[in-house]
């Protein structure tokens, strides 16, 4: 009985370091899709909130002489419309807003509004790129 259990043990042991060395071997390509997938969630973004503030431009620039298409303006607006879809899509799954929920959504509009000028060309943004 006593060798069953250490064999068992042994096993588990060596599974878990079989699952660690394979995941030591598909990191590069992990990490190369969770980049990818990033860059299009904040291209997507960027495109919608484009369209968005294109459309409102003129109005908050006529009403308040702002122009929300530049500077602070764009980095509030992107934090804006970035807080209102999310929190908006939370109440209606009716999903509980807290903390964790809020930061990671201001730093996702704030992130988009600085990067602006750099999503503008899709193929301009590449991060880990080697430049020489």
């Amino acid at each position: 009985m006593l060798y069953l259990i250490i064999g068992v043990c042994a096993f588990s042991v060596l599974q878990f370091v079989v699952g660690v060395a394979a995941l030591f071997r598909f990191l590069p390509a992990l990490l190369s899709l969770a980049r990818y997938l990033t860059r299009l969630l904040f291209v997507c973004s960027f495109r919608l909130y484009r369209q968005i503030l294109k459309w409102v431009a003129p109005l908050l620039r006529r009403q308040f002489n702002i122009d929300v298409l530049d500077g602070w303006a764009r980095l509030a607006a992107t934090v804006l419309l970035s807080l209102v879809f999310v929190l908006g899509a939370l109440l209606l799954l009716q999903i509980s807003v807290s903390v964790w929920s809020i930061v990671p959504t201001a730093l996702h509009g704030l992130i988009v509004g600085l990067l602006w000028d750099d999503l503008v060309q899709p193929g301009e943004l590449q991060m880990g790129i080697k430049l020489s």
